[in-house]
């Protein structure tokens, strides 16, 4: 309303100022003609006063309208001077003096006020608010409603005892950065309207040099949600230390401590307490306790009397819902002076156990830090429960081996007496016997092979150390001296990345040869010098295997031909083997194109010298 009311002054007042020059041009006029009575030149004075203000006040109809005013001019003119032929001439070309100055202003006062239209749309509809104040004093001459509307409706009167930057010092610190640079840009400064406190980014420049544009944006929320993201930011780097810190350690105990002790670092609380339940005991147990120096010395007695299990904890241990009691909520007789909170440690829905940390008397938790307890029981719950999966997991494996120790010594020690008295029973038997004595010998050699393969599957697998430089020609000789059949291999000085399990690869693969080809197998073996690696071929005249086993040749269990008697363990473990050193293994024909004709078995071994 006040804007309205400020409008139609301006133009009262305009109106106002217009009538006063009418009243002085007709005076000066009336005064003309009565001195020299020439009523044409006083009339050629008049209409010169119409065509501007016309042009001025209508640009977009001036020119219409100048043109108008000029022929009425020209007609009262023809009325007064006709048949003066002088009169008329000049008259005529008063005429198009009157258009031609009404188009020239009407032009220059339209572009003038599209400008203005322009600008005034950009000051009042722009985002930000924007104010012109007076350089000497910073009080507010005119503001945009961007303006008005951040600062709860001040308007005029209000402003012009008001200074946009209401700080002295900021004022004219200001004020000299303006004079030295003539702008400011993002300037974060704040105002106090009424209750609320409002953030502000400004930017100003000089005009004229005593005026100073000032653009004020409102970043209030800008700023709550920086603070917000800040605090998110901290919780999260809180919650990444306790869950680096519970991950640090594989001993429940430790691990338990250790992220207790850093909840206790971050957040600064005073002392507290994980508890986990035991097996086949009501009362859960204390594994972690932790009290800072500074706390009082009854608070490691206070932790040390929880129970878990008492009905004020139990929304925390049995129904997963956190506890917050402040020093205002215990009861007189309880006579504690602390804050605590219990918090629930929750893994896959399932309670694992109950943190308690415990602040001094003064503490309060906001909402906050009750959101970032309850998060930390969540990521905490998780690491325990992986921690004690772990621990099963592991216990569980050296169980597994203790019991795999003692059956591989008692069924070997069972096996070598099986084996010493059937080979003392094969020389007391008859020849119709002794073929029945023979597979009871066979079967007692394959089950030591089978605990020779358990036993390397497991060493294989639970670590190997680093490969070494070993002698590609000495260990395929070691190989060859414990096998019956025909072995045919080249002299080589090339050295390889491998460990005492080479041997063992090499006789595998040559025993295979003789279990699936027969005794009357010849089995050759070649070396492939290829840059950084070797190429070993182990190749036999046997039977030969399909196209289609190859591929599964080198799986677990997979036995290729049932007639050979195989347990399809051998193989993988030659995979297991080869790959542990980096290198790979396939099997192909012997001959391109004919199975039948043998099977190649090719691997590749990485150099120890590269030349």
């Amino acid at each position: 309303m006040k804007q309205i009311d400020q409008k139609r002054k301006d133009k009262l007042f305009t109106v106002f100022v217009i009538g006063i020059v009418l009243a002085s041009v007709l005076i000066m006029e009336i005064t003309f003609h009565l001195l020299f009575h020439d009523t044409t030149l006083v009339l050629s004075h008049l209409f010169y006063f119409p065509v501007i203000m016309v042009a001025i006040l209508w640009p977009e109809r001036g020119i219409i309208a100048s043109t108008v005013i000029a022929l009425l001019y020209l007609v009262l003119l023809y009325i007064i001077v006709f048949p003066d032929t002088g009169a008329l001439i000049t008259g005529t070309m008063q005429f198009y003096v009157y258009v031609s100055v009404g188009i020239a202003i009407s032009m220059i006062t339209y572009r003038m006020k599209t400008s203005e239209k322009k600008y005034q749309r950009l000051f009042q509809h722009s985002g930000s608010g924007v104010v012109l104040t007076d350089a000497s004093t910073g009080t507010i001459i005119e503001a945009n409603k961007q303006y008005y509307e951040m600062t709860s409706g001040f308007r005029s009167e209000e402003d012009k005892s008001r200074r946009v930057i209401c700080n002295d010092k900021m004022w004219r610190d200001c004020l000299e950065h303006l004079q030295r640079e003539g702008t400011i840009s993002n300037l974060e400064t704040d105002l106090q309207i009424e209750d609320k406190n409002l953030d502000l980014l400004i930017s100003a420049g000089m005009v004229n040099g005593d005026q100073i544009v000032v653009t004020i944006t409102d970043i209030t929320e800008r700023k709550k949600a920086e603070s917000e993201l800040k605090k998110r930011n901290e919780q999260l780097y809180v919650i990444n230390q306790v869950i680096s810190t519970a991950t640090s350690s594989m001993n429940t105990d430790e691990c338990l401590n250790l992220a207790l002790g850093k909840v206790l670092e971050l957040l600064h609380f005073e002392g507290g307490a994980i508890f986990l339940p035991d097996k086949g005991d009501e009362k859960a147990r204390i594994t972690a306790i932790i009290s800072t120096e500074n706390a009082e010395k009854s608070l490691l007695s206070y932790l040390q009397a929880i129970d878990i299990t008492a009905p004020e904890y139990c929304p925390a241990s049995r129904e997963g819902t956190p506890v917050f009691r402040e020093c205002s909520d215990w009861k007189e007789d309880e006579n504690c002076t602390f804050s605590s909170a219990t918090i629930p440690l929750i893994s896959r829905g399932k309670i694992v156990g109950v943190m308690v940390v415990a602040g001094g008397y003064e503490h309060r938790f906001t909402e906050e830090e009750r959101e970032l307890l309850r998060s930390i029981g969540m990521e905490l719950g998780n690491a325990l429960l992986l921690n004690l999966m772990y621990t099963s997991t592991e216990n569980a494996r050296m169980e597994a081996n203790f019991y795999l120790d003692v059956m591989m010594h008692d069924i070997n020690n069972a096996n070598t007496a099986s084996l010493g008295y059937g080979e003392i029973l094969c020389d007391y038997v008859g020849e119709n016997e002794k073929p029945l004595v023979a597979k009871i010998l066979s079967s007692v050699r394959q089950s030591i092979d089978i605990i020779r393969n358990v036993s390397m599957v497991r060493h294989l697998r639970s670590g190997r150390s680093e490969p070494v430089p070993v002698s590609l020609e000495k260990t395929i000789r070691r190989a060859v001296s414990e096998k019956k059949v025909p072995v045919t291999a080249p002299d080589t000085d090339l050295d390889v990345l491998a460990d005492r399990h080479l041997t063992d690869l090499f006789s595998r693969l040559i025993e295979n040869s003789r279990l699936h080809g027969g005794d009357e197998t010849s089995v050759v073996i070649k070396i492939e010098d290829a840059s950084e690696e070797v190429i070993v071929s182990v190749e036999d005249n046997g039977r030969g295997l399909p196209d289609t086993h190859k591929e599964r040749l080198f799986r677990r269990f997979f036995t290729g031909q049932k007639s050979a008697g195989g347990k399809g363990i051998s193989l993988s473990i030659c995979r297991m083997i080869v790959e542990g050193y980096g290198g790979e293994i396939w099997a192909e024909d012997r001959v391109k194109g004919k199975p039948e004709e043998g099977l190649a078995v090719r691997f590749t071994l990485k150099k120890a010298r590269i030349p």
